[in-house]
């Protein structure tokens, strides 16, 4: 017995000098090479291995933001298992490349760390075999089967969170959308939302939006994807004005934009400044139908001064429009990407 432990120690031992650290590389927030003493957003740690380099990148505060294999010594060339990261939420995605190419089955999570996409690959990185999408909550948003880059199957059935189908949509071999697809509300037990026709992936002749209530929101006559002429209507079917636009995104006190409101409010925190701080934050939210913001989500952040402004800001929003969608109020999500810069 005794033996056998000294053995496995020995074993162990081997192992852990297989994978020699060789060099820690340091970068800023746009992935450009930066010395240790300046203030770097990510980090590289580089390992020679038998099959290769192993690469860790961590974000500054030690979390890791990716670890794979490549099989050159200038990590160019992708050769096994990879895994990505957000900063706080869990992994990004994860899967296996050979010689640079996605192959077999890859998976990809939500802002909030949970599973939202498996993709399967062939040989050549291109998608084939199922293909499908989760809500947070486990339940299919959606699935399609593809050869060889190509949508497979002739029809894709949508779901909301609760199961109920949300829209069919019918593929030509090019993977365009054709012909006509009947589309329900989220979480309204076929409901219907719309009537609209597709010819090569863009909307053709005459389309037709509904409000919950059952009442014609507006009618809209397209020609290979360009809007000819519309009717709108209010919830009682009368007619009235349409919007100036399909889509009218969600804005802030006098028509300003969601991003231009950010952009004028941020501001760069003291903290950040006294420790020489730059670097980008990302996060993302929702803007309801009422105007009111919910499920604030920091994805990244490289100081943790910019991570507390954006709550601030974001959580001080308020007088927002709701987007406007085919003369309807619609939720918008909205995923963006802030960077402090050092005058």
């Amino acid at each position: 017995m005794k033996k056998s432990i000294a053995f496995l120690c020995f074993s162990v031992f081997m192992v852990g000098a297989v994978y020699a650290q060789i060099k820690t590389i340091y970068y800023n927030s746009t992935w450009q090479e930066v010395s240790k003493s300046a203030y770097y957003q990510y980090y590289r740690e580089v390992f020679k291995t038998d099959s290769g380099y192993l690469v860790k990148d961590k974000y500054r505060d030690g979390n890791l933001q990716m670890e794979g294999l490549y099989s050159d010594k200038k990590l160019k060339v992708k050769n096994g298992y990879f895994t990505y990261y957000s900063q706080f939420n869990g992994k990004s995605y994860e899967g296996r490349y050979e010689k640079g190419n996605n192959v077999g089955q890859w998976k990809e999570y939500s802002d909030r760390g949970l599973l939202s996409f498996v993709k399967n690959y062939d040989t050549d990185g291109k998608l084939d075999g199922p293909y499908i999408s989760y809500f947070d909550n486990g339940v299919v948003n959606y699935r399609a089967s593809y050869t060889h880059g190509k949508v497979a199957s002739d029809t894709v059935i949508y779901f909301d969170s609760l199961g109920f189908a949300t829209d069919t949509a019918l593929y030509n071999a090019a993977g365009n959308r054709y012909g006509k697809a009947r589309i329900y509300y989220t979480g309204g037990g076929n409901i219907l939302s719309a009537i609209v026709t597709y010819n090569e992936d863009q909307l053709d002749d005459t389309c037709f939006y509904y409000y919950r209530n059952g009442k014609l929101s507006t009618w809209e006559l397209y020609n290979e994807g360009k809007l000819e002429k519309n009717q709108c209507f209010d919830m009682n079917g009368n007619p009235i004005g349409c919007p100036d636009k399909v889509y009218n995104p969600p804005t802030v006190d006098d028509e300003k934009s969601v991003g231009d409101y950010l952009q004028q409010k941020i501001i760069y925190p003291k903290k950040a400044k006294e420790d020489g701080a730059e670097g980008s934050v990302k996060f993302s939210f929702q803007i309801d139908t009422l105007g009111n913001v919910h499920d604030l989500i920091i994805i990244e952040a490289v100081h943790p001064s910019f991570k507390k402004q954006i709550e601030k800001v974001v959580g001080s929003m308020d007088r927002l429009t709701p987007a406007i969608y085919h003369n309807r109020k619609v939720n918008e999500y909205k995923l963006f990407t802030y960077t402090f810069r050092l005058n």
